[in-house]
């Protein structure tokens, strides 16, 4: 099922969970689907009365061209079934195949359900299942050095050694993924570096203060302090995760803004 989310930034996903960059990049088009979707759900709009509001400074022919064309443009990327058509002047968005948190948290509203109401306005099931990924690197990395600490042998040190591995060279680009999809992409590049900055320094200094640890104390404890801090970063990226990012849809992709009133789709 295709996903719009409207609360924070809008993100549009499609069946496969990816955003669908091309219909995010038109402003137009993406505001014409938004409108389809939440201004009266499930019911059709009749054409007459879109061509006033999308594009008010075109006469009728002209109105009416770019709105074909934007319809065609959404059911090329949404699909056709995405769209409902009872009459040649109407058109509108089939509920059984789009979801949308702003519809939900209505319903939930007129239900006479608020408490359901702000849950489904916070819980975005997708992001959840992604959440996922970076998690299961640190994971790894957690379990990697508490293998080294606890290891008795040269196996079980080669073993934990490549858990750790696995787990260290998957999770900073895990996390640096995860937290660029939630930043407007004009400040993505300082976004990185300030986040490149911060992972150069912690390698700098976490270096220097397990060397200095594995000197008075053994690499024993150094490796198992390395392993209650990486365990301590779970419950942290949860909190900072729920507590920063919390609200915010996926950041739109850069794109070209294409969106024409009028004119032939490219």
């Amino acid at each position: 099922m295709i996903r719009l989310l409207t609360f924070g930034s809008v993100g549009l996903q499609g069946l496969d969970g990816q955003p669908l960059a091309p219909v995010l990049a038109q402003p137009k088009r993406l505001a014409l689907l938004i409108y389809l979707t939440v201004a009266r759900p499930g019911e059709s709009h009749r054409r007459d009365h879109l061509l006033p509001l999308f594009w008010p400074d075109l006469d009728d022919v002209r109105a009416r061209d770019a709105l074909n064309q934007a319809l065609r443009f959404l059911r090329q990327w949404l699909g056709a079934e995405t769209f409902t058509r009872p009459s040649a002047e109407e058109v509108g968005v089939d509920p059984t195949h789009f979801w949308c948190d702003a519809v939900r948290f209505q319903k939930a509203l007129d239900a006479g359900r608020p408490d359901e109401a702000l849950e489904r306005r916070s819980h975005d099931p997708m992001r959840e299942r992604k959440r996922l990924w970076p998690l299961i690197q640190k994971v790894w990395v957690t379990v990697g050095l508490t293998a080294t600490a606890l290891a008795q042998t040269r196996l079980q040190l080669v073993l934990a050694a490549a858990v750790f591995g696995l787990g260290f060279g998957n999770q900073y680009p895990a996390f640096v993924s995860h937290v660029l999809k939630f930043v407007d992409p004009a400040r993505r590049g300082a976004a990185f570096g300030g986040i490149l900055a911060a992972f150069d320094t912690g390698i700098g200094t976490g270096s220097i203060a397990t060397g200095w640890m594995a000197q008075q104390l053994g690499f024993r404890a150094a490796f198992g302090v390395g392993a209650l801090l990486s365990a301590f970063s779970i419950p942290y990226f949860l909190w900072a995760e729920r507590r920063f990012l919390a609200g915010r849809g996926q950041a739109p992709p850069t794109g070209g803004r294409g969106d024409a009133d009028s004119g032939p789709i490219a």
